[in-house]
C-alpha cells in the first residue's frame, strides 16, 4: 500500500473528522488526491467505518451491559473457525467477534439492555451453535480507556502541527 494512503489512514484513524484540506496539507498531497484516495479506500473497505467515542455515563442516558464471552469451540472439517464465525456475527447483540490463540478460540463482545439479556444470548443463542463447546462471561463494570482514548480525562489537541 503507497505510503500516503498509510499515513491518511493513521490522520483519519486518530481523527475522523479531520477535513481533507488539512489532511492533504499534513501528507504533502493537495486535496483533490487525498478526496480520491479516502473515496478509494472506502470503496475497497479498508476504510469501513467512521465513528465515534462517547462516555455514556456523561449522557444519562440508558445504560447498556457490555460483556465479554470468551468461546471455546469444535473448528469444522474444510470450513475451521470462519462458519462458526459467520453464525455469531449475524446476531446484533454481537459488537466485535476475534479469533485469538489460547485456552479459547473467539472472543465475543457483546452489548444487551441488561444483564438478563446477556444471560439470554448466552444460553439460547451462543451455547446452541454447532460446534460451540463452552462459553466464558465476563462483564464489564467500568470502561477506563476505549480506542485509545482515557474517559474522564480533559481532551487535548494530539494533531501534528503544520505550517504553511
Amino acid at each position: 500500500m503507497d505510503k500516503i494512503k498509510i499515513e491518511i489512514l493513521s490522520i483519519l484513524a486518530d481523527d475522523n473528522r479531520t477535513d481533507h484540506k488539512t489532511i492533504a496539507a499534513m501528507v504533502g498531497s493537495d486535496e483533490e488526491t487525498v478526496d480520491r484516495l479516502i473515496e478509494e479506500m472506502e470503496k475497497d473497505r479498508i476504510i469501513m467505518k467512521y465513528t465515534a467515542i462517547i462516555d455514556w455515563e456523561k449522557v444519562h442516558a440508558e445504560s447498556t451491559v457490555s460483556a465479554r464471552i470468551d468461546v471455546q469451540v469444535q473448528p469444522q472439517r474444510e470450513v475451521g473457525y470462519d462458519d462458526i464465525a459467520r453464525r455469531i456475527c449475524r446476531f446484533p447483540e454481537v459488537k466485535a467477534l476475534m479469533l485469538v490463540s489460547g485456552k479459547f478460540d473467539f472472543i465475543v463482545m457483546v452489548e444487551a439492555p441488561t444483564m438478563m439479556d446477556v444471560s439470554n444470548f448466552v444460553s439460547g443463542k451462543l451455547a446452541t451453535i454447532d460446534g460451540v463447546r463452552s462459553t466464558w462471561t465476563t462483564f464489564v463494570l467500568k470502561k477506563y480507556k476505549e480506542n485509545e482514548v482515557i474517559y474522564g480525562e480533559k481532551d487535548s489537541d494530539h494533531r501534528q502541527v503544520v505550517t504553511l
